[in-house]
């Protein structure tokens, strides 16, 4: 049997490189939940991370703390 977890994993988007896409982190604040949202160029992504140009840099995003954004 699985173990069950509040944890809600979004599937990775069918995204091309260099189309537009957000990423979104949860995290505790002292009155309850805050996010950060990131919007940037798809590069690439692997079982570990997600690349993004954001604002003219490569910037590597940890799956482990940020999902895609879909809204």
């Amino acid at each position: 049997m699985s173990k069950r977890t509040n944890a809600v994993r979004v599937s990775a988007p069918s995204v091309k490189r260099g189309e537009l896409v957000q990423l979104v982190r949860w995290r505790p604040a002292a009155d309850g939940w805050a996010y950060d949202v990131v919007d940037g160029l798809y590069e690439r992504r692997d079982r570990g991370s997600i690349t993004l140009q954001v604002e003219g840099e490569p910037t590597v995003f940890n799956r482990d703390e940020w999902e895609w954004c879909a809204a």
